[in-house]
């Protein structure tokens, strides 16, 4: 791609990240688990890390290193944090020229690569003046995280912070929501880590991804990006272990359910 990034099928490098980030935590949950097949599941493992790296958003790098931490203390496997050194070197070879196009931002007059002086000046301009004027930080401005302009070619500008956008669109009571769901999903999760079903799997993988969402939301709002915030949420369904029917013990039959047979009645003539 002429950008230089990522994004996969999803168009979007960093959702592509955040997926990657998800399919981490379970591969890890499994090798940790003694599923059979490690060799596989490591170097699956492998390639998400460095797939996060192709998607060339600092941000999620920085996610990829929070994931990874929780993760380390969830599976008490010290490691995961060394065999990510050599991983690092790994995909610091293989992508050097994705890592090298990144990193020529920081040549620029300003010192700091111009996408992110972009985001600082519309946050400015366009979304935090109306967001902190006539209190509209209370309930919101409106749903739509967009200001339309004739300056870009998609005829748009968007809100490129996840708690911008939270305030934006529904205000304190939309921020207090999804940090009171941020903290619900980690407490229970990091609870259910604990089981060596596949459950625990799936709970190990949504509390180490929704450790890095947590701070990754400051940048863009990752709770929303396709992809990756779809698969968190068919996660968290699988967390939640459903009650089992009740079962009799072996060689005990359900006695048959009884029949009621209404009495024919006289009909009057």
């Amino acid at each position: 791609m002429s950008i230089g990034r990522g994004s996969s099928l999803l168009g979007l490098p960093a959702a592509t990240a955040d997926l990657a980030i998800l399919n981490l935590g379970i591969a890890i949950a499994m090798i940790t688990r003694g599923y059979p097949r490690r060799l596989w599941l490591g170097g699956l493992a492998v390639l998400y890390a460095l797939g996060v790296l192709a998607a060339a958003e600092f941000a999620t790098v920085l996610g990829l290193i929070i994931a990874v931490f929780a993760l380390t203390v969830l599976t008490r496997s010290g490691r995961l944090a060394v065999y990510m050194i050599p991983v690092g070197f790994l995909g610091g070879v293989l992508l050097w020229p994705v890592i090298q196009l990144r990193l020529s931002g920081f040549h620029s007059t300003s010192g700091l690569p111009v996408s992110w002086l972009d985001r600082v000046y519309n946050l400015r301009t366009f979304f935090w003046p109306v967001l902190f004027s006539d209190h509209n930080w209370i309930l919101g401005v409106r749903p739509s995280p967009r200001i339309a302009t004739s300056n870009k070619a998609e005829g748009y500008i968007w809100i490129e912070s996840g708690y911008t956008w939270l305030l934006w669109g529904g205000g304190v009571p939309l921020v207090a929501s999804y940090i009171a769901f941020a903290a619900a999903v980690i407490q229970k999760s990091w609870g259910y880590a604990k089981r060596a079903d596949p459950a625990g799997i799936a709970a190990t993988a949504v509390a180490a991804a929704m450790c890095s969402q947590v701070v990754l939301m400051l940048f863009d709002p990752h709770l929303t990006f396709r992809g990756s915030g779809d698969a968190l949420f068919l996660l968290l369904a699988l967390i939640r272990k459903l009650p089992a029917r009740r079962t009799l013990p072996s060689g005990v039959s359900r006695p048959p359910a009884a029949v009621t047979v209404a009495q024919p009645q006289e009909v009057p003539v």
